[in-house]
């Protein structure tokens, strides 16, 4: 009987793991979406201030982004925005150039990723490793 318990916590157990590692669809469309909107804001500085920010808060401005929450994934530790390297995008890096990304792999170990056309798109972790070796 003792083993029959044992057998059902185990199941229960393995069942919660699996469950915590599988995306919810909800937060993969706002993070998605969100960056999509950082993308977008990105672009707006560039094509207004010739460059793009010093840092991805640069976006921050009266007439341009007044909800930096879009800088945040809901898959990511407690105040972790996401990483941002627009900063080295001045040197005419090709379309597909990564300028912003989630700093933490989401629970299915992909991140969403904005290149400088503001596209965003789904990668592996070994598909990013790559983008980032890219010039």
């Amino acid at each position: 009987m003792k083993w029959k318990r044992a057998l059902s916590i185990l199941a229960i157990g393995v069942t919660l793991t699996s469950c915590h590692k599988t995306a919810d669809p909800a937060l993969e469309k706002k993070c998605h979406d969100q960056l999509g909107k950082v993308g977008v804001y990105l672009a707006l500085y560039e094509a207004k201030y010739h460059g793009y920010p010093t840092e991805l808060g640069g976006i921050e401005k009266p007439d341009m982004c007044t909800d930096m929450s879009i800088c945040h994934c809901p898959f990511a530790p407690a105040g972790e925005k996401y990483a941002y390297r627009g900063e080295k995008a001045g040197a005419g890096p090709g379309y597909d150039f990564i300028v912003a990304y989630d700093a933490t792999p989401h629970p299915d170990g992909c991140r969403h990723v904005v290149d400088v056309k503001s596209r965003v798109r789904k990668v592996t972790e070994a598909e990013f490793q790559k983008a980032l070796e890219a010039k």
